[in-house]
């Protein structure tokens, strides 16, 4: 009786650890959104990192935008599986998604699906954060669907550079630029 009961014990056991490693898992799949959104609502995978992107409308899309998708780490060409539509309310783009952009200077909505991503900005600013948030969304190995609506809190975020000591150098005012554009700051002093 006692060698059943331990054989039982060692089954649940072995289920608790299985479900406690399978829900890790899926929640390391979760990328890091800095800064957090004000709504972010995952689902489960979409598709691989390394998923070919077609985008769609490049011509009309907001140059810095244009320019951040392009430098980055995604595998954009002419025809692909998946989608990605950018643009800011008013373009024709993305307009079925108007009432889901908040409203709100600077504010996105995004929507990523197996079958198409979707940046959708209150004005050129919100499509510029959207991408970032688009870009951080790429850092793990398997991109999860997921819809985010977001927008910043305060109106001024960024950095005042101040010494005791030395300034920084030219590269790496340059470098904190870049890192201001990715965590969504829009202030320098």
């Amino acid at each position: 009786n006692t060698y059943y009961i331990m054989k039982r014990r060692k089954r649940i056991y072995a289920l608790c650890l299985a479900l406690l490693l399978g829900a890790q898992a899926v929640k390391a799949q979760k990328a890091t959104v800095s800064p957090l959104p004000q709504r972010i609502e995952w689902g489960e995978k979409a598709f691989d990192r390394s998923a070919p992107i077609q985008l769609v409308g490049a011509d009309r899309m907001d140059a810095d935008a244009l320019q951040v998708l392009r430098e980055s780490s995604l595998a954009l060409c002419n025809e692909a599986t998946v989608k990605l539509v950018v643009g800011k309310v008013g373009d024709k783009a993305v307009a079925k998604y108007k009432k889901l952009v908040p409203t709100q200077a600077e504010g996105y909505y995004l929507k990523v699906t197996p079958q198409e991503i979707v940046v959708a900005g209150r004005d050129a600013s919100g499509t510029f954060y959207g991408v970032q948030t688009l870009l951080q969304l790429f850092s793990q190995p398997k991109v999860m669907q997921c819809e985010v609506t977001d927008w910043p809190s305060v109106s001024c975020r960024g950095v005042i550079e101040g010494f005791y000591g030395n300034p920084w150098s030219h590269e790496d005012r340059l470098r904190q630029f870049d890192f201001y554009g990715r965590h969504k700051m829009n202030v320098y002093v």
